[in-house]
């Protein structure tokens, strides 16, 4: 059986909108635990940058590993690779940008799930990601598409492209007695008098 096999919530979050929708069994993880690595191909990689909307991405690497934590809960630690391309939000041209990101994700019982976030346990605590596990089933599908909008910079920059904002739309430093700022001193001056 292949990773592609094991994977049939991955399948459901490159299927566009479906993204958010992967759910996995919480009473259906061994004790050491389940990994899962997924490549997205390219009609994916085409209808994951439809969805997310800030460039075309151009690889992605999904991978997680799901373990039993403590009493009911279950810890995801979860890490995502991979390039897009964008348009520089200051320059305009295209800018292929590489990312990374890993998170860890405690999925609590929905009913304990206010408790959870009560606790000064530094184990607990340390998480940076609380979800709550909805009918025995894990969100991951959610948790991956967060993860993946907030890995992107939705405002790339292209090599040495600097923004300036003394500098108007033809490169030359704006002098001019006659700007917004120069209008209200002058104002200000005359309300004095």
């Amino acid at each position: 059986m292949s990773d592609r096999d094991n994977l049939t919530g991955v399948d459901e979050l490159l299927q566009g909108i479906s993204l958010r929708a992967i759910e996995l069994p919480a009473n259906n993880i061994p004790e050491g635990g389940r990994a899962y690595t997924y490549e997205a191909n390219a009609g994916e990689l085409e209808r994951i940058s439809q969805v997310i909307g800030h460039g075309a991405f151009t690889s992605l690497v999904i991978s997680y590993h799901v373990t039993p934590f403590r009493k009911n809960l279950v810890r995801m630690t979860s890490k995502l690779a991979g390039e897009i391309t964008q348009t520089c939000g200051i320059s305009l041209v295209p800018v292929q940008t590489r990312f990374e990101d890993e998170a860890v994700t405690l999925f609590v019982p929905e009913r304990k799930f206010e408790e959870m976030l009560n606790l000064e346990d530094d184990d607990v605590l340390s998480d940076e990601n609380f979800e709550p596990i909805n009918d025995r089933r894990l969100g991951i599908g959610h948790v991956l598409y967060e993860q993946l909008v907030g890995a992107v910079n939705p405002y790339p920059r292209a090599p040495g492209v600097e923004f300036d904002p003394a500098v108007g739309g033809d490169g030359e430093m704006d002098t001019s007695e006659e700007g917004p700022f120069a209008a209200l001193a002058r104002l200000k001056k005359d309300i004095k008098n």
